[in-house]
């Protein structure tokens, strides 16, 4: 048996104290297997008897054990066995109603969200799936607190096309039937690949077929600690500061990092290892080949694809700054320079300016959060 020892403790103890560590949601994984009925009402009230009683006391004693320890714990959830697989058994069963017992069930003991309206059809569709599948829509319009998920490929499988199609429809209604909520039945709803059956995170948790009767998952989030150990490097550690630039929350965005190898091979190297970088040759590399660009690399990290290299020959800022536009994939430019931090919110400040403001009229917005080149 392996015991803590009081560094390990201290540190843990660190990182909520100071480092915005935080356990995302504590969930409990309830099997329905034991519910398959192939009448719908007896199956629908064995389901609810399940989840109130295996539940009951889940927020209580995770809200105790928050108090009692100081750790924030933000979501209480539960996960179910994926419903498709208990409709095979009740052909002529609205699945609706089974999505409007767990949103009882859950509310009844207190949970925030209840995952598992899911159907697995990574290889194909069996009884149950389709029929699943086409209600999304309306089961999560006509509930509040129940998340669906679709496997639809995997690595081994492939992709289940016909699967890709329906959920592509069934996303589009789900956002129309709750249009007068902010969609919100969409933002419930999860397409995967390769999904995980012990995912405690919403909305795609479910508790797959492999799992025991019951357990508990445990979801810690540290963006915090994560930052606070890239905080221990040098301030002016170029890596450190491409790491940071990486972690802009925006959906649509890039981050072109212009160096010339010759004068910094131990830095060029370095970006290449940590990043995985590797050279390619398209269309942008002709054009930037007659501004000195040698050559143009990009990560095979998942996560960092929006990351892109160019290998400049005595690269300096004008003419950076104009191979870096060759080479971008959006209409919008932001210079910046070496060590310079965007805090945030700074983007989001620039935009309102440049929104409200004539075109080449801001030379640099100045707010409380820093400073943005224009």
């Amino acid at each position: 048996m392996s015991m803590f020892n009081t560094g390990d403790i201290l540190e843990t103890i660190e990182m909520f104290t100071q480092d915005n560590l935080d356990v995302r949601t504590v969930t409990m994984g309830i099997s329905l297997l034991d519910c398959i009925d192939p009448d719908p009402k007896k199956a629908c009230e064995k389901i609810y008897n399940k989840i109130t009683t295996r539940a009951a006391r889940l927020v209580p004693a995770v809200e105790h054990i928050s108090a009692e320890y100081g750790i924030p714990i933000i979501n209480k959830r539960i996960s179910v066995t994926p419903i498709a697989m208990l409709l095979g058994a009740c052909p002529d069963a609205d699945p609706v109603d089974f999505a409007k017992t767990l949103d009882a069930a859950g509310k009844k003991v207190g949970v925030n969200f209840v995952g598992g309206y899911t159907a697995l059809v990574h290889k194909g569709f069996s009884a149950g799936d389709l029929r699943l599948i086409e209600s999304i829509p309306r089961a999560l319009a006509e509930t509040d607190i129940v998340c669906s998920s679709v496997n639809i490929g995997a690595t081994k499988a492939g992709l289940n096309m016909d699967a890709v199609k329906l959920m592509g429809e069934a996303v589009k209604k789900a956002s129309e039937l709750t249009a007068d909520r902010q969609c919100i039945g969409a933002a419930k709803l999860v397409v995967f690949c390769n999904a995980p059956e012990d995912n405690p995170f919403m909305a795609g948790a479910f508790h797959g077929p492999g799992e025991p009767d019951c357990e508990i998952h445990v979801g810690v989030s540290g963006p915090g600690a994560v930052r606070a150990a890239l905080a221990r490097l040098p301030k002016d550690a170029p890596i450190d500061q491409v790491a940071d630039l990486l972690d802009v929350e925006y959906a649509s965005y890039e981050l072109l990092v212009v160096m010339d190898a010759r004068l910094k091979p131990e830095l060029f190297h370095e970006m290449l290892r940590h990043y995985r970088m590797m050279r390619v040759d398209y269309h942008p590399f002709e054009a930037c080949s007659q501004l000195g660009v040698r050559g143009f690399y990009r990560s095979q990290t998942r996560g960092v694809n929006r990351l892109t290299l160019l290998d400049q020959m005595e690269a300096f800022s004008a003419v950076s700054s104009d191979a870096a536009v060759r080479a971008a994939s959006y209409d919008y430019i932001l210079p910046i320079g070496r060590n310079l931090r965007l805090k945030r919110g700074a983007i989001d400040r620039l935009a309102m300016e440049l929104a409200v403001h004539p075109i080449h009229s801001i030379s640099f917005v100045r707010t409380e959060i820093g400073r943005a080149h224009v």
